[in-house]
């Protein structure tokens, strides 16, 4: 008895799935009229989604072909319809990465249908394009356009009280990146900085085994010097080619020869932040900018 109450029921199932299948019919019968009155007009659309289209509707025509055959007890052995289906499998898989690159464009596209407007902070309404450029008379109804627009957005920007620069330029999409995600990348980012830096190396060493190789030199500044200066010489050995010695160059050289065991300079007294290995590190640590200050020789312009 329990076997029995334990199984499902497949005759609501059935029914649940027929009454899916008619109301399916009826919305591919309407969509079917309206291609036939040709009330779709796709001539402007995207022909990607094009594509995809017919061949998922030939996708799905073969496999119900397929399904048939098989409710019909007939085998599909060598069918010409199998190969099809793998051919348009394979076009509908090539398709998803194109579609994914183009997603900013369809949903611009679909965003606009719906809303019947374009967003005045669009990016891509500032790209120049030929057709502005080729008449002069449209340039003019483009700038009196532009300057409807610009009115219009600057009594916006004036009833919102705050001021909201155009995006003209490409900046990372992290959108679906959460705070949370963004603080803990920066912590990762901080703790790796704190393991490489010099006071831990110095620590890793007096608390270690291995023997201690004395030096005259500070562990960070050498380290990063001779960093650099093999990164240089596999550059200029690659490419057949001298790099041309900078103001950085020769002051990180001066600074480096300049380090004596008189005058250790400035790794001595200047300590690096590790507090991201206890847990208190904070984002505004990570994102310290040096200030910069004009010297008393620094030139005035003239007043004309």
């Amino acid at each position: 008895m329990e076997e029995e109450e334990t199984q499902p029921d497949f005759s609501a199932q059935t029914r649940k799935l027929l009454k899916d299948i008619k109301s399916g019919i009826l919305e591919a019968k309407e969509s079917t009229n309206k291609i036939i009155k040709k009330e779709f007009d796709a001539s402007k659309g995207i022909s990607l989604l094009d594509v995809k289209c017919h061949t998922l509707l030939s996708y799905i025509n073969n496999l119900t072909y397929i399904i048939l055959k098989k409710c019909k007890f007939q085998s599909i052995k060598n069918d010409p319809s199998i190969e099809r289906l793998v051919e348009q499998r394979t076009v509908l898989e090539r398709i998803r990465p194109l579609e994914f690159k183009m997603k900013y464009q369809i949903d611009k596209l679909v965003k606009t249908a719906l809303s019947g407007s374009v967003d005045p902070n669009d990016p891509d309404r500032f790209r120049a394009t030929i057709d502005g450029l080729a008449d002069a008379e449209d340039h003019v109804e483009d700038e009196e356009s532009d300057n409807d627009e610009a009115s219009n957005h600057k009594s916006k920007k004036i009833k919102d009280g705050v001021y909201v620069a155009p995006k003209v330029t490409a900046v990372p999409y992290d959108g679906d990146e959460s705070r949370a995600v963004k603080k803990q990348k920066l912590l990762e980012r901080a703790k790796k900085r704190a393991l490489q830096s010099s006071v831990m190396q110095e620590l890793r060493e007096e608390y270690a085994d291995t023997p201690v190789e004395v030096q005259i030199n500070t562990v960070g500044l050498k380290n990063k010097q001779s960093k650099y200066d093999y990164e240089r010489q596999k550059y200029e050995e690659d490419y057949f080619t001298r790099l041309p010695v900078t103001k950085k160059d020769k002051h990180r050289a001066k600074q480096l020869s300049s380090i004596t065991l008189g005058k250790l300079g400035k790794e001595v007294t200047h300590f690096e932040d590790i507090s991201a290995l206890g847990g208190s590190f904070s984002e505004k640590s990570g994102n310290k900018r040096k200030k910069k200050f004009k010297g008393k020789n620094s030139k005035k312009k003239r007043k004309f």
